[in-house]
């Protein structure tokens, strides 16, 4: 927010956002750790599941009913565990948002942390970020409505 128009002291809070801990936010005398695990326990079992039937769609003619059958379940569990886990991400966003204005935060600081690495393999960590897959949905969502009640 711009100075001149805060009505609030000054008050800032940091966000980690994660795969295992979805959200962390600490301020200088609060902390709330949101888990993440919900989230990957779904995931895991929408893999499980599509996993097992694509199995079973390759052992069908292509076209046949067992087939259909097979690929309309495939689009069925993808949509059910899609509306969960934006579910489970506008839950903990919602959560943290009111921790936020709970504990009246004038400032969030989210982001990579750059130069604060001390005895680290900077080899090991680029080739791990190099690595596609695990990013988390909540990082979006998180900001978005950080930016619509913080008017960032």
């Amino acid at each position: 927010m711009p100075e001149e128009t805060r009505s609030l002291p000054f008050k800032a809070a940091g966000a980690d956002l994660g795969e295992i801990h979805m959200v962390a936010l600490a301020t200088e005398e609060k902390a709330l750790v949101i888990s993440g695990r919900a989230v990957r326990s779904l995931k895991q079992y929408r893999a499980k599941m599509l996993a097992e039937l694509s199995k079973k769609i390759s052992r069908c003619k292509k076209g046949s009913r067992k087939y259909k059958k097979y690929a309309r379940a495939k689009v069925r569990l993808r949509e059910k565990t899609q509306a969960q886990l934006d579910y489970l991400y506008h839950k903990s966003t919602k959560e943290a948002i009111q921790f936020l204005l709970k504990e009246q935060v004038t400032d969030l600081v989210a982001g990579h942390p750059e130069g604060i690495e001390k005895n680290t393999n900077k080899e090991k960590k680029e080739k791990k970020e190099k690595q596609p897959g695990k990013k988390t949905a909540a990082v979006p969502m998180v900001l978005w409505q950080a930016e619509r009640i913080f008017e960032i």
